[in-house]
């Protein structure tokens, strides 16, 4: 039996990535080794949210500095897609934590998003010339450069501004089915705009726009891995509007905008500083750093679900978590979150089918517990993994999504557990207003749920006295 002697990571890290690897089949079976120190057992952080995840990570990572020592660049967060990036990079920089993005550009510095935020600038302002042009032509629509040009000639001669000399297109010296382009695209943003203005709430603006341009449709039918990474980070960015949606009072686009235009100002490395390195785990080999935070170990993110035509790798993807494992050297952290924005909407995300195969023995959660396991939950060998209490009722294959009742206001009757009130449910408080449960806790008469009300935030009531009404 080949044996690998690893100088890297300490004996408890690779206990844990040795008991990964050996779940997959198509594996050449070998045992690691190592005379480092015993070191830590790994962390698991379990989290309320994304948001969540990354704040406390944040908090980690500065307390982590005052008790051992470490640099900024002592630290690395790991996880399996780019998008995931922006909530880490928004998080940090509330923080004042440097940091740098390996193999990818900041979120907000991504062509595919800066031409979103463009299209939403000129529902808000159609007279901004930059944004115009950025996207007047983007997905392709026959408005050439030579067009173009041409109308940015007149525009100077006149003095007048683009959007000005659009309306008054059919004047100007170009192609003739450009000018039915122009007209179209004219059509499209007022139309919007009269959307936004009317009160339509933001992100169903971005959908339509999304859907008007014909922008998503031109990713997806590129279906290649680039263009379905700008896809999801588009995806990535309805998910920010949601949440900005959702949790401020009046939201506005140009409010939003305008915090954007605040984060990518301060978007700059400073090279001089140590920064805590933001990569995919793919990025990552062959790379190596004191503490590591393996993050969004949920399904269908790590492993990731198969995308459209393929089928699930589970191997590849638990031979990338063991990649990700052994980066570690000193410290490691695994993080998932309960809740999750997709596709603009909050959903409840079932942790990582590999938190349930690693040595129980290694890992312990905050409180120092051993974490539970739920042995075969997809149908897999487990036989090394301990008997334990953890249920997941659900497909793997998609989110779970939060059970609503369907009446469309009632009042319901608490019966201890064979109720409505579930985590993602709209509620309605005599005292505090429209809620939502974002968690619950307890049994029977001991039930106790916490509500997020937008007017009186967050709230711990017990649901046999909390006078609750469930909204659809």
């Amino acid at each position: 039996m080949p044996l690998e002697q690893n100088y890297r990571s300490t004996k408890y890290i690779l206990q844990c990535a040795d008991s990964i690897i050996k779940k997959n089949e198509k594996q050449l079976e070998k045992t690691l080794w190592t005379d480092n120190e015993e070191g830590e057992t790994v962390t698991l952080l379990e989290n309320f949210d994304e948001r969540d995840e990354a704040n406390r990570i944040a908090n980690y990572i500065q307390n982590l500095k005052l008790r051992h020592g470490y640099q900024n660049n002592d630290f690395a967060i790991l996880y399996r897609t780019n998008y995931q990036s922006r909530i880490f990079e928004e998080a940090f920089r509330r923080k004042d934590i440097t940091y740098q993005l390996v193999g990818g550009l900041s979120f907000y510095q991504r062509k595919e998003i800066k031409d979103v935020l463009a299209y939403l600038t000129l529902l808000i302002n159609p007279e901004d010339e930059q944004a115009l042009l950025r996207i007047i032509n983007e997905p392709s629509r026959g408005i050439g450069n030579k067009t173009l040009n041409e109308l940015l000639k007149k525009a100077r001669a006149t003095g007048q501004s683009v959007w000005k000399i659009l309306h008054d297109v059919e004047s100007a010296d170009i192609y003739k089915p450009a000018k039915a382009k122009i007209a179209d695209f004219i059509h499209m943003i007022e139309s919007l705009k009269d959307l936004l203005d009317s009160g339509s709430p933001i992100l169903d603006v971005t959908k339509k726009m999304l859907e008007k341009s014909g922008y998503l449709k031109a990713l997806v039918e590129q279906n290649d891995a680039k263009a379905l990474t700008r896809r999801d980070n588009v995806l990535e960015l309805q998910n920010a509007i949601a949440y900005y949606q959702q949790n401020t009072k009046n939201p506005k686009l140009s409010n939003f905008l305008q915090e954007i235009n605040l984060i990518t100002d301060s978007d700059k490395y400073d090279e001089d500083k140590p920064a805590v390195t933001l990569m995919t785990v793919h990025a990552s080999k062959g790379l190596e750093f004191p503490v590591i935070f393996i993050v969004g170990l949920e399904e269908n993110l790590f492993p990731m679900g198969p995308r459209e035509g393929e089928e699930a790798n589970t191997e590849e993807e638990r031979r990338l978590f063991y990649v990700a494992i052994t980066r570690a050297e000193k410290q490691l952290f695994f993080s998932y979150s309960k809740l999750r924005y997709k596709y603009g909407e909050e959903q409840r995300q079932a942790r990582s089918r590999f938190l349930d195969e690693v040595d129980s023995g290694v890992v312990r959660n905050e409180t120092g517990s051993t974490i539970q396991q739920k042995n075969n939950r997809f149908g897999e060998s487990d036989s090394n993994s301990d008997n334990t209490t953890i249920e997941y009722e659900h497909d793997w294959k998609s989110p779970i999504q939060s059970k609503k009742p369907s009446s469309t206001s009632s009042t319901y009757e608490y019966e201890y557990d064979d109720d409505p009130f579930r985590t993602g449910v709209q509620v309605i408080h005599p005292k505090f207003g429209p809620g939502k449960i974002i968690q619950r806790a307890g049994s029977g008469k001991d039930t106790r749920v916490v509500v997020f009300f937008k007017s009186r935030g967050q709230k711990t009531l017990m649901l046999r006295a909390a006078k609750l009404k469930v909204l659809s």
